[in-house]
């Protein structure tokens, strides 16, 4: 185990550390899909764009992307005068979305369990 040293700039950055950790849990793969598809469904998006605004790593937003567009559930959008693919839901990714999200809501609803 690590000894922790009293420097002000360590106490920062493990309070900082520690703050971003509980306000930002862990996701699936799942749920890093069905934010992408929702993201992706009223405008069509950049990878760079998913990559900050969804917090995500560039390995993920790689790998997610790819597995969407070949489940055909994401397509590239080719835009003129607009540098970088753009990707936008398909109409599969839509109704995939919904029946995810019908599914989250209704099986794992804090209201179905026993208090």
């Amino acid at each position: 185990m690590r000894k922790l040293t009293t420097t002000a700039t360590n106490k920062l950055q493990i309070y900082i550390g520690r703050k971003s950790a509980q306000s930002s849990p862990r996701r699936t793969k799942y749920d890093v899909w069905a934010e992408i598809l929702k993201s992706c469904t009223t405008m069509a998006r950049t990878q760079s764009w998913l990559l900050v605004k969804l917090r995500l790593t560039t390995t993920t937003v790689k790998d997610s992307l790819n597995f969407l567009a070949t489940a055909k559930l994401i397509e590239a959008v080719e835009e003129p005068k607009v540098s970088g693919t753009k990707y936008k839901t398909t109409a599969k990714g839509q109704q995939a979305l919904k029946v995810y999200q019908h599914l989250v809501t209704r099986y794992f609803s804090i209201d179905r369990w026993p208090h």
